[in-house]
């Protein structure tokens, strides 16, 4: 049970480290805005869902690829069609300098649900995370590795290791982000932006050839 909590722990942190994720693109937005409470709610929300869908994998929702084996493309395609179109919001839409002072904690508890609840709708709306996951269990059992030994366990460690590494990458930016101005905050989100259109395009481009 606790190399399966590992096994998963470590399969979380590492698939989360992609900076051009959806996911990630959200938490670094609130990360360089000054919400880092925000952005960890978020991560949350979104491992929840990411270690359901871990759960659900092993107990044989892959079996759906042989009732419809076209389904991995067709989330693919999806899965990039998304990526594009939150390239280009992110582009578009002017950053978030600062926090907004809050008045009340039933406000912050509200608002902090919200973003829980926006982290899991991400993940729930991409076709191409169950089969992300889907692939990472497969490369794993071909290494050796068993997740299947305690599925429990290893969804539960996935979604640890996907706060995990949230949580040190708002850390990240909360260090590197001190003094930093409105203008270098949307050149960050221009930048991040870009590498999300580019890995979208680059997806689709796969997808479809």
């Amino acid at each position: 049970m606790i190399w399966s909590l590992l096994l998963g722990f470590a399969i979380g942190w590492v698939a989360s480290m992609p900076v051009a994720g959806v996911v990630s693109i959200f938490v670094c937005r609130r990360g360089f805005a000054g919400r880092y409470d925000h952005g960890l709610a978020l991560a949350a929300g979104a491992a929840l869902i990411e270690a359901g869908w871990c759960l659900a994998i092993l107990f044989g929702a892959g079996e759906l690829l042989d009732y419809w084996p076209q389904a991995a493309n067709v989330a693919e395609i999806l899965g990039s069609l998304l990526l594009v179109g939150l390239g280009l919001f992110f582009f578009l839409r002017r950053p978030v300098a600062v926090c907004q002072a809050e008045s009340g904690n039933n406000v912050v508890k509200a608002r902090l649900r919200d973003e829980f609840r926006l982290g899991a709708t991400l993940v729930v709306v991409n076709p191409a995370i169950p089969f992300n996951w889907l692939a990472l269990i497969t490369i794993s059992i071909s290494f050796g590795l068993d997740p299947d030994r305690a599925p429990g366990a290893f969804a539960l460690g996935v979604g640890l290791g996907i706060v995990a590494w949230f949580s040190v990458l708002l850390r990240i930016i909360r260090r590197w982000s001190v003094g930093l101005q409105v203008q270098k905050l949307a050149a960050a989100q221009r930048t991040l932006a870009i590498l999300l259109l580019c890995v979208g395009c680059f997806a689709l481009w796969q997808a479809c050839s």
